[in-house]
């Protein structure tokens, strides 16, 4: 099987090794737990959707080594194409940014404009700190009227 649509956090702990292509649907959110879970049970995923609206509670996962604060990485070594059109801004803001997330191979990134523009200020982050380096195409799911 390489096709898994809606799983949800209560799929935590059984492994995916053979499946490229997930969709990801809760009506909970899905905090950096379930990604940190989720990127050792796929280890071969290829295309992520992502559907869920619900603000991420924790967004991060920091653990304190001899006095330190850790955050620790999650890489999708294979993942090419994200879908976070129907997701909420915070998942946007949680693969994007290279202390979050290692996404060496993520070509295709599918969202909405304002989501992007927000988590990357208006466009004006280091680019080095965002995961989009090897992305060859961005689709945006609203209509976009550009001023002259």
């Amino acid at each position: 099987m390489t096709d898994f649509m809606c799983l949800s956090n209560s799929f935590c702990g059984q492994d995916f090794l053979y499946v490229t292509n997930l969709w990801l649907f809760d009506t909970r959110p899905f905090e950096h737990d379930f990604f940190e879970w989720l990127s050792q049970a796929c280890p071969l995923l290829k295309d992520l959707l992502i559907a869920n609206l619900i603000p991420q509670k924790d967004k991060r996962q920091v653990k304190i080594i001899d006095n330190k604060q850790i955050f620790s990485k999650i890489s999708y070594l294979h993942l090419s194409r994200l879908c976070l059109f129907l997701a909420h801004i915070d998942y946007v803001d949680q693969f994007l940014y290279y202390t979050n997330m290692y996404l060496p191979t993520l070509h295709t990134l599918s969202l909405q404009y304002d989501k992007l523009v927000a988590v990357t200020d208006n466009f004006t982050n280091d680019a080095k700190q965002i995961n989009c380096s090897e992305i060859k195409q961005i689709v945006f799911y609203q209509l976009l009227v550009l001023t002259k």
